[in-house]
């Protein structure tokens, strides 16, 4: 009787782990070839930052350019499978990885990015300027 008694607490012991291992498996089963859902967040909210106070923008299709508070130019633009953040053109910063296209477009109320990954995957995200809001354009 102990011993049925041992084997079902080991049993449940088992079975009940299974709902704090299972999302860590599933969290590592995700599509190896797409930009993480965390990255993707972490690196639009930098960039939204960079953007918002920015004082003047220039974009080709595929890089942007972005001039902030300093008069510095912060360079965003794809390398290799990466997007890369550069200030001045000194140093690279890998914002995100695993990129196959990305576009830039500049809108009337700051700037519109919009990326691939190599999953296929298409994702966008507009940026707001301060400017935007000051003159009243956020809602365009």
């Amino acid at each position: 009787m102990l011993n049925l008694l041992f084997s079902l607490f080991v049993t449940f012991m088992i079975t009940s782990s299974f709902t704090i291992i299972l999302p860590l498996i599933l969290i590592n089963l995700n599509n190896s070839s797409d930009i993480h859902p965390l990255e993707w967040s972490l690196a639009t909210k930098q960039m939204s930052k960079d953007i918002f106070e920015a004082k003047g923008i220039s974009t080709i299709s595929y890089a942007a350019i972005v001039k902030n508070k300093n008069n510095q130019q912060i360079l965003f633009q794809r390398s290799g499978t990466f997007l890369r953040r550069s200030v001045e053109a000194a140093g690279n910063e890998y914002v995100i990885k695993k990129v196959k296209d990305v576009k830039f477009t500049k809108i009337p109320k700051g700037l519109k990015m919009e990326v691939t990954s190599l999953s296929g995957r298409k994702r966008q995200v507009s940026f707001p300027t301060l400017e935007s809001f000051e003159r009243g354009k956020i809602d365009e």
